[in-house]
């Protein structure tokens, strides 16, 4: 059994990196719009989440945050490269290429952090003197978001069926993690927003362009 490539899923790889590209335009369109004001939505979600860190939940997302926090991508990466090498050594040349491709794919995400040093926005904290950690788009995020997409890609490339579930948990993480951000305090919400829309469209693109996308089987 060998995997075909159609005109159906040619067109698919098309259209799922065009609304990758889209998603990112979507982040750097924001991101220009706010990177030196505080739009009304940021300042009414603010003002409502104030007091929030000093609460039973504040306690809580402090602690979801130690968990899902800007390491994983670092960590998934090293598990990817290892996981990688382990099915090269064994012969398994097409899950080495798949999990190669995959790595590729959290590498780039986590690189949209990067994105923080064109817009320059400031972090709703104060920071001591000489610190400049800028706040568009959210790293914190990001990191969770890089951490947990390609693991949806690569759930639909090894288990598609379960893809669906996959794809709800890494919804549930990145929208827990950034909730407890903006709600500490420590993220205005477009910067979360902005962090899920420019890592979502980054791995959408990359998975297009590396042919990541899940097709059915073809007997050769």
């Amino acid at each position: 059994m060998t995997r075909t490539t159609t005109p159906a899923h040619a067109g698919g790889r098309v259209r799922i990196g065009a609304a990758g590209a889209g998603l990112l335009a979507a982040m750097l369109l924001l991101g220009w719009a706010v990177h030196d004001d505080v739009p009304g939505i940021d300042a009414a979600v603010r003002h409502a989440a104030s007091g929030t860190a000093h609460t039973a939940f504040g306690h809580l997302a402090m602690l979801w945050l130690g968990v899902f926090n800007p390491r994983l991508p670092q960590i998934g990466l090293v598990l990817m490269v290892l996981w990688t090498a382990w099915a090269a050594l064994r012969g398994r040349r097409d899950l080495a290429l798949l999990l190669g491709r995959t790595t590729l794919v959290m590498a780039a995400c986590a690189a949209e952090v990067q994105f923080k040093y064109l817009f320059r926005r400031e972090l709703p904290i104060h920071l001591p003197p000489g610190m400049h950690r800028y706040a568009y788009p959210s790293g914190h995020t990001t990191a969770v978001a890089a951490f947990a997409i390609p693991l949806v890609i690569l759930t639909a490339r090894l288990a598609h069926r379960h893809w669906r579930t996959a794809a709800v948990l890494a919804a549930a993480i990145v929208t827990v993690t950034a909730t407890c951000l903006v709600a500490l305090g420590a993220h205005y919400f477009t910067d979360v927003v902005g962090a899920t829309l420019g890592t979502t469209g980054v791995a959408l693109l990359t998975a297009a362009l590396l042919d990541l996308l899940p097709a059915k089987p073809r007997a050769a």
